[in-house]
């Protein structure tokens, strides 16, 4: 069942991967999580309205992935808050990985 979607997994995983190498394991509030998503949708809105010329179909697709993998993203901050038994947000998760930071350096 999953091959007809292997490439559409395979491009949204290789997206999630260049943005942790860009900018690394990305913890945040959700209304932050949800500006960034916004605004990846507004890409998408974007290249509809520009739909006109020619390649529109690859940049749509592009930023397609884009949403997908901040998605994909979000989730894994969530489920790393989850695992800290908590679920709120990444917030707990990153006052964890703060605490920690700070007992490994004292």
């Amino acid at each position: 069942m999953m091959g007809k979607f292997d490439n559409t997994i395979d491009m949204v995983l290789r997206e999630t991967k260049r943005q942790t190498r860009i900018f690394g394991e990305q913890n945040h509030e959700n209304y932050k999580w949800d500006s960034i998503l916004s605004e990846e949708k507004g890409e998408v809105s974007h290249t509809i309205l520009e739909s006109e010329y020619p390649n529109t179909k690859d940049t749509l697709i592009e930023e397609l992935v884009h949403v997908a993998a901040v998605c994909f993203n979000w989730i894994g901050c969530l489920d790393r808050a989850k695992k800290l038994k908590r679920n709120r947000d990444c917030r707990d998760y990153l006052r964890a990985v703060k605490v920690e930071k700070e007992i490994l350096n004292d």
